[in-house]
C-alpha cells in the first residue's frame, strides 16, 4: 500500500469526518476518500475548515474531525482556527501535504516553513520522512488530541504518494508521551474540603473544563449553598434559572457574579484558567480571599495568572466526587441574601430596536417551544456574542461554542456548520453579527451541502463592539467600524437560502411569530433571521485596569469618564 493509503486507514479508525481543501501536494491523500470509510466536506476556504472542525471537535468534546490541507498557503490558512484550537484547548489535528523533500529550501511553489509556522501554537508537529513509523508518530498524535490538545503532521508530496513500508518501533525516544502532572492525595481533598466547610462566603468559579461534570457541580453547590459563576465556555454547566447561578463573570459579566468575586472569602475555580476577561486588574483581584483553590486538567494553569492558589490536577468529574463526599451542609442563607442587593438582569435603553431585545425574545420562544434540550448555539465575536452570552439563559453544559481567548472574528458560522454536521438531529443556530459574517461567508458551503443551520444575523452596519469603544476611548472618532452591508435577502436568494427579516417599528408580537417561524422551520434545511437593529453599549463594562467591581453600568455610563489611554485589547 502507497503511505497515503496507510494514513486513510489510520484516519478511518479514530475519526468520523475530515474537512478538506485539495492542492497539488495533498492530491495522492484526498484521493483515497473515495474509498467512502469517512465522511468529507469542502468549505468555503481552509480557513472554514479549520472552523468548521473546531466547532465539531467542540460539541462533541473529543477529536471526531480532522482537517487536511495543501502546502504553503492551504497551511498559513490554518494558523487562525489552529491558534483559536490551541487557546480555546480544543483538541484540532492538521494533515499538510508539503513541496517534495528534494524541493524544499529552494523557494518552490507553494512552500512555507510548515513546522516553524506551527510550532508556538501546537503541542506536537512533526514532518514525516521515509523512515519514520507512521503509526507510532500518529499513536502519538491522538495522545495529545485526546488531551485537547492541538497537532499538525507535515508530509512532502514524494512520501505521501511514495510505498508505506513496515518500520521496527525505533523512534521510542523521541516520541515517548510523559505525564509531569501535578499529583494530589487524599491529604490535600481533606485539607480544601476543611476550608470549603469553614468559608462564609465561597464562590464557585467555573469553566469549560468542568463541563462534563455538571451534576458533580450542582451536587457541591447544593450541598454547600454555594453560588455559582461560570466563564464564558462554561456557560450552561450550571443551570443559570437555578437560584444559586450567578451567570457569566468578568467583563462583560452580571454585576452580581463581579460582587460576589469581590467579597468572597473562598474561590473554589474549577476548570478555568484565570484569563484576563474573567479576572480584570489582578491586583484588584478578590481582595477579601482568604484561599482559592483551582482544580484544573493542565497544570501549566496553575499559578500563571493568580499566585499561591492551591492547586488539584485532576478531571473535574473526580475531584468533585472526592469533594462531595466530604463536603457538609452549610447555611450560607446570609451570604446569599447579600448577594440579592446586585442585579442579575442585564439592562438596555429599549427606544428601537436593538439586538438584546432580539436576544430577549429569542430566549423567551426557545423556552416556550421547550428546544434548549435539543439546541446547540455557536457565535461570531462581538457585541452579539456576549448579549448571548447574557441574556440567553443557558441550562445545558458545552451547548455555547464560540472563539473566547483569541475572539476570531468570521469563525461562528463555520462552527455552526461543524456542530451540525456532528450533530444531524439538534437544532443549531448561528447568532452572528454583520462584520462577523462578512468576513468569511461560509453560504456556498451550506447551499452545497445543504446543512440546516439557523443563522441569527444582527445588521447594524457596524462593528459594534469596537464601535463603542471608539466612542468611550476615542472621543467618538468611528473611524474603522462603520460598514455597508449586501442587501441579505438577494444574497440568502442567490444561495437558495430563505431568508426572514425583522427591522424596527414590528411590535413583540409580530417579532415573536417571525422568531417562531425561524426556529420551527425544517432543521434539515438552512435558514437567516436579518435583524434590522441599532447598535449599543454592550454592559456591564469592566474597563482596563479596572476591579471587577467597578464596572460602568446603565446606571452610571451617562456619569463615567473614560481613561483614554488605556482602551481595551
Amino acid at each position: 500500500m502507497s503511505v497515503s493509503d496507510k494514513i486513510y486507514h489510520i484516519l478511518s479508525k479514530k475519526v468520523s469526518t475530515a474537512y478538506l481543501f485539495s492542492g497539488g501536494s495533498i492530491m495522492s491523500l484526498i484521493d483515497k476518500f473515495k474509498y467512502n470509510k469517512i465522511k468529507y466536506f469542502i468549505p468555503t476556504s481552509e480557513a472554514s475548515s479549520g472552523f468548521c472542525s473546531i466547532g465539531h471537535n467542540k460539541s462533541l468534546n473529543r477529536l471526531d474531525s480532522v482537517i487536511i490541507t495543501t502546502s504553503g498557503p492551504g497551511l498559513t490558512n490554518i494558523i487562525t482556527p489552529l491558534t483559536d484550537a490551541y487557546c480555546d484547548r480544543v483538541p484540532l489535528l492538521v494533515i499538510s501535504g508539503d513541496v517534495s523533500t528534494h524541493m524544499q529550501g529552494k523557494n518552490a511553489f507553494q512552500e512555507a516553513p510548515a513546522i516553524k509556522l506551527t510550532d508556538p501554537i501546537t503541542h506536537f508537529n512533526h514532518t514525516i520522512t521515509k523512515d519514520d513509523d507512521i503509526d507510532e508518530v500518529f499513536d502519538y498524535a491522538f495522545e495529545y488530541c485526546e488531551q485537547n490538545k492541538q497537532v499538525h503532521i507535515n508530509i512532502p508530496k514524494d512520501v505521501l504518494s511514495g510505498i508505506y513500508k513496515e518500520k521496527n518501533h525505533y523512534f521510542d525516544d523521541l516520541f515517548h508521551f510523559t505525564n509531569k502532572y501535578i499529583k494530589f492525595d487524599q491529604k490535600t481533598i481533606d485539607h480544601v474540603t476543611d476550608i470549603i466547610n469553614n468559608a462564609k462566603t465561597p464562590v464557585l468559579f467555573v469553566g469549560r473544563g468542568c463541563n462534563e461534570a455538571s451534576s458533580e457541580l450542582m451536587k457541591l453547590a447544593l450541598t454547600g449553598s454555594i453560588p455559582v459563576t461560570t466563564t464564558l465556555h462554561g456557560l450552561g454547566v450550571f443551570e443559570e434559572t437555578h437560584h444559586l447561578s450567578l451567570k457569566m463573570v468578568g467583563m462583560h459579566g452580571s454585576v452580581k457574579a463581579n460582587m460576589a468575586i469581590q467579597n468572597a472569602d473562598c474561590i473554589i475555580c474549577i476548570g478555568s484558567r484565570f484569563d484576563d476577561r474573567t479576572v480584570g486588574n489582578i491586583d484588584k483581584y478578590a481582595p477579601k480571599a482568604k484561599h482559592i483553590i483551582h482544580i484544573n486538567n493542565n497544570y501549566t494553569d496553575f499559578n500563571k495568572v493568580i499566585p499561591n492558589s492551591i492547586n488539584i490536577y485532576g478531571d473535574a468529574k473526580q475531584v468533585l466526587n472526592m469533594l462531595n463526599i466530604k463536603i457538609k451542609k452549610n447555611d450560607r442563607s446570609n451570604w446569599l441574601k447579600s448577594l440579592d442587593q446586585y442585579p442579575l438582569s442585564f439592562k438596555y435603553d429599549n427606544d428601537c430596536l436593538k439586538q438584546q431585545h432580539i436576544i430577549k425574545l429569542l430566549n423567551y420562544q426557545l423556552n416556550k417551544l421547550q428546544l434548549k434540550k435539543n439546541l446547540i448555539m455557536t457565535t461570531g465575536v462581538g457585541n452579539h456574542q456576549m448579549y448571548v452570552a447574557q441574556l440567553i439563559n443557558h441550562l445545558y453544559p458545552n451547548r455555547l461554542i464560540t472563539s473566547g481567548s483569541l475572539g476570531t472574528m468570521g469563525s461562528g458560522c463555520s462552527m455552526a456548520i461543524g456542530a451540525k454536521i456532528a450533530n444531524p438531529d439538534k437544532i443549531v443556530i448561528a447568532v452572528d453579527g454583520d462584520q462577523s459574517f462578512n468576513m468569511m461567508n461560509d453560504l456556498g458551503m451550506i447551499q452545497n451541502y445543504q446543512i440546516g443551520v439557523k443563522i441569527i444575523l444582527m445588521n447594524d452596519s457596524k462593528q459594534s463592539m469596537v464601535n463603542i469603544w471608539e466612542k468611550l476611548f476615542f472621543n467618538g472618532n468611528c473611524i474603522a467600524t462603520c460598514k455597508t452591508n449586501p442587501d441579505y435577502e438577494i444574497l440568502g436568494k442567490a444561495f437558495n437560502i430563505n431568508v426572514i427579516t425583522i427591522k424596527n417599528g414590528y411590535n413583540d408580537n409580530q417579532i415573536l411569530s417571525l422568531i417562531k417561524e425561524f426556529l420551527e422551520y425544517d432543521i434539515s434545511k438552512p435558514i437567516i433571521l436579518n435583524c434590522i437593529v441599532e447598535s449599543d453599549y454592550c454592559l456591564p463594562l469592566v474597563p482596563p485596569g479596572n476591579g471587577l467591581d467597578e464596572m460602568i453600568t446603565y446606571e452610571n455610563i451617562n456619569s463615567y469618564v473614560a481613561d483614554k489611554s488605556s482602551p481595551p485589547s
